[in-house]
């Protein structure tokens, strides 16, 4: 069983309800808010985005494009969420990310903390690299791959759960380790060929991948099993 205090919410503040502009803060769990939110379109790198400055969306080429609003019903939740997609079709792919930091400083390696997120594949039913989620410590470590997104065409158009994801053991397990810090990343990507269109995906037409309800937690009191070991026989006549 795992209970948990929550630390950060991404999108429902954001642009999973469009109300609140959220500011880059000390404390992970800080949403403190200064004005409504615009949708947002970008189509070139940027760092820090309108609202977001832990948000950074960066691209591969021109046609690839991140938006905050598409049409009423997107979103999993509110009237927000981060869609990667193409801005028009091509023959050649394109590959985009959000990359989103989080003050992480006042948490140590040995607090338990997972990462949970939802996302709905807009028509993907092809496998290419872009199309996963990465973790990093910190803003200079290498990404560490952690999830790789659905392509199965009969899950399109559906938000699925990610599976809860381990920061902290991920981190310590890599080579070299890594751990949490002031600038942990997580980097959503998307791959794919032409764009995202319609709230209810027709087939494979489209392209891209929606993201939304993406939230930071410590787990407390948390039990696993962490071995498990034949009985002792050796008392046994």
């Amino acid at each position: 069983m795992r209970l948990t205090d929550r630390l950060d919410i991404l999108f429902d503040s954001l642009i999973g309800e469009g109300e609140q502009r959220a500011k880059r803060t000390k404390n992970a769990g800080d949403t403190s808010a200064s004005s409504k939110s615009t949708a947002q379109t970008r189509r070139t790198a940027v760092l820090g985005l309108e609202g977001l400055d832990r948000g950074d969306f960066s691209t591969s080429n021109s046609n690839g494009r991140m938006r905050t609003f598409i049409n009423t019903g997107m979103a999993r939740t509110g009237n927000r969420c981060a869609t990667l997609d193409q801005s028009n079709y091509s023959t050649s792919f394109s590959a985009d990310s959000l990359i989103t930091t989080f003050n992480l400083s006042n948490y140590s390696a040995g607090d338990q903390i997972w990462l949970d997120f939802y996302f709905q594949n807009q028509g993907i039913d092809f496998n290419l690299p872009g199309n996963q989620v990465w973790i990093r410590g910190n803003e200079s470590a290498a990404w560490i791959p952690v999830y790789t997104l659905d392509t199965d065409p009969n899950r399109i158009g559906v938000y699925q759960p990610s599976p809860h994801i381990n920061i902290s053991g991920i981190l310590a397990g890599a080579t070299p380790s890594q751990t949490i810090s002031s600038s942990f990343q997580v980097k959503f990507g998307e791959q794919g060929f032409t764009s995202t269109n319609s709230v209810i995906p027709d087939g494979d037409l489209d392209d891209g991948y929606s993201f939304d309800d993406i939230t930071l937690t410590k787990a407390v009191n948390d039990i696993s099993a962490t071995a498990v070991l034949p009985p002792d026989l050796t008392s046994i006549s």
